[in-house]
């Protein structure tokens, strides 16, 4: 199970949040968490638009995976009052998932700059 869920992980950052390929939310997370989910994809997306996420490391235990990934993006326009300055930007990400029956059920993240 430990495996399956480190794939689902991967999946999400390369496919759905690096690949901007949204339409695979509805198969990655419960139904009450996709929209929201999507709405934040798009949100960074349209904040961030070259933005890119590597993962450092994955830890599975029962239906959990915890995980740290390196952001790399440039501040193209304002966001969160902050002004453009066109430098890279980077970050990093400690994050859990809970997954139940093939989907995300939970997700907590932590980021640092």
């Amino acid at each position: 199970m430990s495996e399956e869920n480190k794939a689902l992980v991967r999946r999400l950052v390369d496919e759905a949040i690096n690949g901007g390929r949204l339409e695979l939310v509805e198969d990655l997370f419960a139904p009450e968490l996709a929209e929201p989910a999507r709405q934040a994809f798009r949100s960074f997306r349209a904040a961030f638009p070259h933005r890119r996420k590597e993962i450092v490391d994955l830890v599975a235990e029962g239906d959990q995976v915890g995980g740290e990934v390196s952001l790399f993006r440039h501040l193209p326009g304002r966001v969160h009052g902050v002004a453009p300055n066109g430098r890279r930007q980077e970050a990093d990400e400690i994050f859990f998932l809970r997954v139940r029956e093939g989907r995300f059920v939970e997700y907590w993240r932590l980021e640092t700059t």
